[in-house]
């Protein structure tokens, strides 16, 4: 088969992912727990019912059917026919780095796709019903364009064995996933050395901006400063190179992850304008009510048409910079101060996907020096479990120190929502585990000063407002209380998690 013709493609504006950070079971199910099987339901309702118009499938970190597109295409056949998968759905692939993840999982997730193809033309339905592949952790073009080149020799080998020529796609699209803030600062770089590497010219790229790892990695105000950039390296690169770009970003519900809820996706937009596809993670769909969910895909799906014209604003990449190294260092000295806390926190938070462990021969955690890390659900959902928000971390000191470089009036002008996820986070802040906590780990007290920095900033106390906020503070005291006895406290852990409508 040819390269596929996406002259016409336009990416879509929703893309449901497998990020395991829902508090509450599915609307259609009872366990908040997914297995590998009820992931093609999943995929399917997204479709069908909410409108979602791409659903990432994970091979990252996790297991997978590996049937799954097989089984999509024969359970739900007369619905792909009149909603072709590839063309008005999709189907994205997310790969493991072969860089950091040594098996041979990446070439069985290849030949998911081809299958894929197989299964699609056996049933009669549009052939290339999956193109595109999620490279995450894409530190440079050439691990692209090997990943390119890779499927190719798959794809060529299942061709000459089988003595066919309709075994392709033999070409798929590289999406890259830039997770670093660093690299996220110059993405433009990287798309252009891709774009100079690739013998043969794609018709658009996709760079996809993370937010999770950039928080975990640098804290709330760096990841934010970074993706916008990101947003604006990309338009700087289709002006250069004239190839046109779609950027999407991967986000959660709490604000440390990205702060896209169904109730603040007008705001977020605002936030990231120029953003072309946006992730709709577990928690958006399952934490919040139908109705709601399916008035806000909707709203998504208009706003990120094809037919609006988004540009983003203008940004000053050195001052974004400037402002980054003042608040990253403060927010890293804590976090590998008080890693142990977290992690001896983070093994009680509920599996909800079938993930690889960490920290075995299959997996990779996160790190931050030489200190070892959950990924970015776990972590969050760790700190807040404590009563500790990690968009608190590093802050208040950041501002007092962007104050003091004359950059604050900057930075409010640039990150429009600041204020509104200081005081969202600040809502589920327990100043009293905070207290008792800074006794046994001193480092905390730096987030303390944190604390008082935020609220003279805000000009308000950061404490419970809301009925769900007064019952998310007494969940995460009875964590501290019956961690500290010694007790188990799974339970508190899901209850305060459903009272801010996200794991992590």
């Amino acid at each position: 088969m040819n390269k596929r013709d996406v002259k016409s493609f336009y990416p879509p504006p929703t893309m449901a992912t497998q990020h395991p950070d829902n508090a509450a079971p599915p609307y259609w199910g009872k366990e908040a727990y997914f297995t590998a099987e009820e992931e093609v339901e999943e995929c399917y309702r997204c479709f069908k019912e909410l409108g979602c118009r791409e659903y990432m499938w994970d091979w990252e970190g996790k297991y997978v059917d590996e049937a799954a597109a097989d089984k999509l295409l024969t359970q739900y056949t007369s619905f792909f026919k009149r909603h072709p998968l590839g063309g008005e759905f999709f189907l994205t692939i997310r790969v493991p780095n072969i860089w950091f993840e040594k098996t041979t999982r990446t070439a069985r997730a290849f030949m998911s796709v081809t299958t894929a193809q197989d299964i699609a033309l056996e049933l009669d339905l549009p052939e290339a019903p999956v193109f595109q592949i999620i490279l995450p952790m894409a530190e440079r073009a050439e691990m692209m364009v090997e990943v390119q080149s890779k499927y190719s020799e798959v794809i060529k080998a299942k061709c000459v064995a089988f003595q066919s020529d309709l075994c392709g796609p033999l070409e798929v699209e590289i999406i890259p996933l830039v997770e670093d803030v660093d690299r996220l600062m110059n993405m433009g770089e990287i798309l252009e050395d891709y774009c100079q590497q690739l013998k043969s010219k794609q018709n658009s790229v996709r760079g996809f901006i993370a937010r999770s790892d950039p928080s975990l990695q640098h804290g709330l105000v760096p990841a934010v400063l970074a993706a916008k950039v990101a947003v604006n390296e990309q338009y700087l690169f289709q002006k250069k190179e004239g190839m046109p770009v779609y950027p999407m970003i991967g986000v959660g519900s709490l604000p440390f992850r990205g702060g896209l809820t169904p109730y603040r996706c007008k705001e977020f937009l605002k936030e990231y304008k120029g953003i072309r596809t946006v992730t709709l993670q577990s928690a958006f769909r399952y934490d919040y009510p139908l109705a709601d969910v399916k008035k806000a895909v909707r709203y998504l799906n208009r706003e990120l048409s094809g037919a609006a014209e988004i540009t983003p604003d203008p940004l000053d990449k050195e001052l974004a910079a400037e402002l980054n190294h003042l608040f990253s260092p403060l927010y890293r000295k804590t976090i590998e101060s008080i890693s142990p806390l977290i992690n001896s926190t983070s093994g009680h938070i509920p599996a909800r996907r079938e993930r690889i462990s960490e920290t075995g021969p299959l997996g990779y955690a996160r790190s931050m020096g030489r200190k070892s890390l959950p990924r970015g659900v776990k972590f969050t959902a760790s700190l807040y479990s404590l009563g500790i928000p990690p968009e608190i971390i590093g802050t208040g000191r950041g501002l007092k120190a962007a104050a003091s470089a004359g950059l604050l009036d900057h930075l409010k002008k640039v990150y429009v929502n600041l204020h509104h996820d200081l005081k969202t986070a600040g809502s589920y802040l327990n100043l009293e585990n905070l207290a008792f906590l800074a006794a046994s780990h001193p480092a905390l007290h730096d987030v303390e000063e944190d604390a008082a920095l935020v609220e003279e900033y805000l000009g308000l106390k950061l404490e419970p407002t809301e009925l769900h906020h007064f019952l998310h503070r007494n969940h995460v005291s009875n964590i501290y209380h019956l961690q500290g006895a010694g007790e188990n406290f799974d339970s508190e852990v899901i209850a305060a998690a459903l009272c801010r409508r996200s794991l992590g």
